[in-house]
Order: C-alpha cells, then structure tokens, then sequence
C-alpha cells in the first residue's frame, strides 16, 4: 500500500544532504510536548524527521498513556526523540536513555543538553539477556543516514552489555514504569534480561517495536515478544505497522 509519508521521507533523506535547505536546530511537537533537536549533521535531521514520520501515533500514544511520576526506559534511544519528548512533557519524571553507539550516544547528549533535560540520564551500554561485550552490525540500510539500522552483535568488542535486571539489582538505574523498546531484532534477547523488571507491579506500560525480518535472522519468533510479555501480566495490543518489515505491540498492566 502506498504512504505518502515515504515520499516526505525520501526528500527528506536527499535534503539531509543538502545544508542549505536545514537549519541546525529541528523543533518536533508531538503529544502536547515539544523538544528541539541538533539538526546540523544528516544524521541527526534525519533520524527526527523519520522518527515525526514513521512513529507519531506511537509517540502520542505513549505520551498520553504515561504520567508526570513514571520512569522511562528508552531501549534504543538513538537521537534521544522519546527521551527528549518525555522529559519536556514530565518534567518531574525521569527517563534513562540507553544508546550503545557512541557517536549516536554524543549526539543523544547533545539532544538532552539543548532541551535542559536534567532529568534524563544517559547510558552508553546495550541491553540483552548476557553480561560482556558485543559489536555492532548494520542491516545495510541504504540509507547512511540511518543511524537506527544498526544492532548489537556477539562478535566483536567495544559494546558494553548488560541484562536488565542485573542494573536494577546493581542500582545503576531505577526500575521503570514505562520501557519503549527499539533494537532492530533483538528484543527478545532484552526483554529475557528484564524477566524481574517486568513482573515487577511498578513496570506497568512497554512499547516494543517488532522487526518481522530479522526474527528469521536471529532466531526469535515474533510470537515470543507476545508471549514474554503476556507471561509477566500484560494485556498486549498490536498498535499496527509502522511499514512492510516493521509493527509495534504495546503491553499494559491494568489495576
């Protein structure tokens, strides 16, 4: 089916590359919030402008589903979009945003300065269901501006990874309210290192987007982000498709 989002997308993808079309500075509003974000490399004008294109009904809906107390985890934060968005619109709440690529995570920082978001902390760790290291891979999005087209790997080093559960327990991070999950395939590996998290009362909304493709890739049958999540108590809708390869399930604890 066609979406005429795409067509925005594409020219947005060839604008990146063109600074005389892009300020610096990209403002996004969505959900009642607005944050600004580092437009002044291709990368970062991209990755929010794909992310207003592709998940603004998602955004919306977590925006409105959350409250000024809970606590985000933002599992695959890239740019910081629902991070930066959370802050500004919960200002009292806090939010941890785990990005593992470095160069991603500088601009992620950049992103929460350029907001004053004190209330957001920033991990340069991936999650997964092993303590190690890893590397990442790319999916070899045509696309070099896609700084979201990339996961962790076993092989390789340079990655930090932690399991969920393991932070809590170490109180590195608090137990969130809320988890938003992105990490291109590998989420069900993440979600088994947050087993405890997950049963936890406290934990009581999560947003993960499914990569249909990569299941095959890794292993993991769709089925088992369903199954995971309906195990530690929530009731589990499909949110619909973000495109062909990609959807999002949303799990919710009801009192």
């Amino acid at each position: 089916m066609f979406n005429p989002g795409w067509v925005g997308l594409a020219w947005d993808a060839v604008v990146a590359h063109l600074p005389m079309f892009r300020s610096d500075v990209e403002v996004l509003g969505v959900g009642g919030a607005e944050a600004v974000f580092d437009a002044s490399s291709p990368e970062g004008y991209y990755m929010v402008r794909q992310m207003d294109v592709d998940e603004g009904d998602v955004l919306r809906d977590l925006l409105e589903m959350s409250g000024p107390s809970d606590v985000l985890w933002d599992v695959g934060a890239n740019v910081g979009v629902y991070s930066c968005l959370f802050a500004q619109k919960f200002p009292g709440a806090k939010v941890v945003a785990f990005e593992p690529q470095p160069e991603v995570a500088s601009l992620l920082r950049r992103n929460v300065e350029l907001n004053g978001a004190e209330n957001v902390s920033v991990m340069e760790v991936a999650l997964s269901d092993r303590f190690g290291e890893g590397g990442m891979g790319s999916s070899g999005s045509e696309l070099p501006v896609n700084t979201g087209a990339t996961f962790l790997v076993d092989e390789g080093e340079g990655v930090d990874v932690f399991r969920g559960d393991d932070l809590l327990r170490c109180r590195r991070a608090p137990c969130p309210s809320v988890v938003k999950m992105d990490i291109e395939g590998l989420e069900v590996r993440a979600l088994n290192g947050m087993r405890r998290i997950l049963s936890n009362r406290q934990c009581r909304l999560v947003y993960v987007e499914v990569h249909l493709s990569r299941f095959d890739e890794f292993g993991e049958p769709e089925g088992s982000v369903r199954d995971l999540l309906t195990e530690a108590g929530f009731e589990v809708q499909n949110l619909g498709f973000l495109d062909a390869g990609r959807k999002t399930l949303r799990g919710v604890k009801f009192p």
